[in-house]
């Protein structure tokens, strides 16, 4: 939340709402960029068949969904469990 707040997007009101945000590919950065979240969601749960876990500040998606939990975590930490054995997986189906 606190990149939006830095660069005045006002529709980031809370972490979940940052965090869904994020997840959509809306950025602080130039138009060129913000789909780093969106694409590495898609890669390692749809392509990859694990799960994607992003904690920040209070805000915790996983199994894509956003949950506010009573902890603060100060920054964002990103988590990735991918299954061993996929065949025929090509990163350029998701990018």
């Amino acid at each position: 939340m606190g990149s939006y707040k830095e660069h005045g997007v006002n529709k980031a009101e809370n972490d979940s709402r940052a965090l869904d945000l994020a997840l959509a590919g809306i950025s602080t950065k130039d138009q060129d960029r913000g789909t780093g979240l969106r694409t590495s969601n898609a890669i390692s749960s749809l392509g990859l068949q694990g799960d994607f876990s992003i904690f920040s500040g209070n805000a915790l998606f996983f199994k894509n969904k956003i949950f506010t939990v009573p902890v603060s975590w100060p920054g964002t930490f990103v988590a990735m469990r991918i299954k061993k054995g996929i065949e025929n997986f090509s990163i350029y189906s998701y990018v």
